[in-house]
């Protein structure tokens, strides 16, 4: 099964740190900015089911949002990322929030993730505060760090996609009642053949 996740949130969230650490177990300080939108696969197992990840992660930067919100439509699963250290990037959130709202398909999972968690003392967004809004949206929520290595990530990753294959399974049971439910095709009769 091949699932479509996103990345999303303010420019310098540790959006693409994450994405790097979840797919090659790496971390440096000299990622770029994200020009538009750039992805990775991750192939996997997860909760009995083979797992292909494509997971996309989109450039924070304003000039890049006409770009960046096309990649909501066929998501199945969104994080909405934000920096710990800067609480700047916690007030952005109702914007990401608000893009997640008006492109993704309807019901389409998001979690909240709180980025660079490992340096507790240049924090500016407690570990509750977000943990708060993210009840308050009815999201899960994770903290984690990429610099930090794989296990938190890896973390946050599955609970991400195992909300998107919930939803995924329970569309294609919505798709198989459709088609089970559908009637029978009438036949009419058009001189010696059944014309449908």
């Amino acid at each position: 099964r091949i699932l479509k996740l996103l990345l999303t949130g303010p420019h310098s969230a540790g959006k693409t740190s994450f994405l790097w650490r979840l797919s090659e177990d790496e971390f440096t300080t000299t990622y770029g900015p994200t020009i538009g939108v750039d992805f990775k696969i991750k192939c996997g197992k997860l909760d009995g089911e083979n797992l292909k990840l494509q997971i996309w992660d989109t450039a924070g930067q304003e000039r890049f949002r006409t770009i960046t919100s096309s990649y909501y439509r066929g998501s199945m699963g969104i994080a909405v990322c934000y920096d710990v250290q800067d609480r700047r990037s916690f007030e952005d959130l109702p914007h990401w929030l608000e893009l997640k709202a008006r492109h993704a398909p309807v019901g389409t999972p998001a979690m909240l993730i709180g980025m660079k968690a490992e340096d507790t003392a240049r924090r500016e967004v407690a570990t509750e505060e977000g943990r708060a809004l993210a009840k308050s949206l009815g999201m899960p929520f994770a903290e984690c760090s990429a610099k930090d290595g794989l296990k938190a990530v890896e973390h946050a990753a599955c609970q991400l996609t195992r909300a998107a294959l919930r939803r995924q399974r329970e569309l294609d049971a919505e798709r198989q009642f459709q088609i089970s439910t559908a009637p029978p095709p009438t036949r009419r009769r058009c001189g010696d053949c059944a014309v449908l």
